[in-house]
């Protein structure tokens, strides 16, 4: 799983865009791993626990989502990914050079891939509130008053 955080955390912050792709439904074929796509965007199998697909596999248009990375090329915007994932699937992947301050090492331009480990800060609490309110949306979580050490018992030994 600790293999997947890069990922998540630029899914996490690409969520907004993947909402904004309007796709109809369709059965999912997914791509098996390692098995890659030569059209824009296409992410690669990296053997991190994501399986990848082609857009039109899941219902999305993938000329729609190459413009939109093509935009933000040309418009020379802060953004350094976008991925889309749909129905537990990547189907696009794309990034850009870009500005960061990432802890532990100088700040400046630097160059994200998939395995980029990336400098959120407070875009953590953003995406914490909104799976935390999933979670109890789907009952996972009873409250926000739940204590969190519930959910780490290799932790309770930190608790004061």
């Amino acid at each position: 799983m600790s293999d997947r955080f890069p990922r998540l955390s630029i899914l996490g912050a690409s969520l907004v865009l993947a909402l904004t792709v309007s796709a109809t439904s369709v059965q999912a074929d997914g791509m098996a791993p390692g098995q890659q796509n030569s059209a824009c965007g296409s992410p690669s199998s990296i053997d991190d626990g994501w399986m990848t697909a082609s857009p039109d596999s899941v219902g999305m248009d993938g000329a729609q989502l190459c413009g939109i990375a093509a935009r933000l090329e040309q418009r020379a915007t802060a953004v350094h990914s976008v991925v889309v994932a749909r129905h537990g699937k990547l189907v696009f992947e794309q990034y850009f050079p870009g500005y960061d301050q990432p802890w532990g090492q100088p700040e400046g331009q630097h160059e994200f891939t998939a395995t980029t480990k990336h400098d959120m800060r407070s875009a953590t609490k953003s995406m914490t509130s909104m799976l935390v309110g999933i979670a109890i949306d789907r009952k996972l979580i009873a409250g926000v008053d739940e204590p969190v050490l519930k959910f780490f018992p290799d932790y309770t030994a930190v608790k004061h």
